[in-house]
């Protein structure tokens, strides 16, 4: 939640798939152009916080180079 809770606070949205659905918690014009590669709508959706709970196979958020940092703040590898 770390990452996630990072990308909120900086008003980012955020995807995640896991092994039977891909949710988002937002849906701001990275995430946006994101999904549209995949002709898809990334749209918020009232599962996110149940899903976060399930194993995350991928997790998806826009960002610049120089907001990594900031991203994986206090993240430690599990």
């Amino acid at each position: 939640m770390t990452i996630i809770n990072n990308a909120t606070r900086m008003g980012r949205a955020v995807a995640i798939a896991t092994k039977t659905k891909i949710v988002a918690n937002g849906a701001d014009e990275a995430l946006r152009e994101y999904f549209e590669l995949a002709s898809l709508k990334a749209t918020p959706s009232p599962e996110f916080d149940e899903a976060v709970k399930e194993e995350v196979y991928q997790m998806m958020l826009g960002c610049e180079r120089s907001e990594w940092d900031e991203v994986l703040e206090r993240y430690e590898k599990g």
